[in-house]
């Protein structure tokens, strides 16, 4: 007699990823369930870790840290092991974003120019790559699902205004895709 097997699918753990900035010197990357429970430091507390985002496949957390003195990323997996230093240049890098298929990162540095570029870091080859070269600064690349295109904020060609009777400036932004070469901009 032929007995059906019975499969139990269990409920998705749903978790989230941040960083709790406890003063301008101090921010520490956390995980906690997706309701907020169970909230745990993800490194030992090292002064400014922050901006996490978790890599598609779910195996490695890349983050900004400035425990070297400056801002780097690095990258670790989900339960705190394999720490490793993927940026290490004499400027600002931040805002990073790994490709889909886990191979590439896409991230932002002041790198050469000082200004705010998206550039590419091929993690087996270590070789990097400015993805555009623009007058104003771009910022918060995001890989398309397909691994093909990079979406990013950018303020190029957008000159800064003010609110009105206000010293503050306002940064104006606009939505610019183009694909991990540079090629294909818009």
């Amino acid at each position: 007699m032929f007995l059906p097997a019975l499969l139990v699918l269990a409920q998705p753990v749903h978790e989230i990823w941040y960083s709790i900035d406890a003063s301008p010197t101090h921010s520490q990357l956390y995980i906690a369930k997706g309701d907020g429970t169970d909230e745990k430091p993800l490194l030992p507390d090292t002064g400014l870790d922050y901006d996490p985002s978790l890599s598609p496949d779910g195996q490695w957390v890349v983050f900004t840290s400035e425990r070297g003195g400056q801002a780097d990323i690095y990258r670790v997996r989900p339960n705190g092991t394999g720490l490793e230093q993927l940026t290490s240049d004499p400027c600002f890098e931040d805002q990073a974003s790994l490709s889909p298929d886990g191979k590439t990162l896409a991230y932002v540095s002041t790198k050469g120019t000082g200004r705010a570029r998206i550039w590419t870091l091929d993690l087996k080859t270590k070789k990097t790559r400015l993805v555009n070269n623009s007058t104003g600064g771009d910022f918060h690349p995001s890989w398309s699902p397909d691994g093909k295109w990079l979406a990013f904020s950018s303020d190029r060609g957008l000159p800064a205004g003010h609110w009105p009777g206000r010293w503050e400036k306002i940064q104006s932004l606009s939505v610019y895709i183009a694909r991990p070469d540079g090629s294909g901009l818009r």
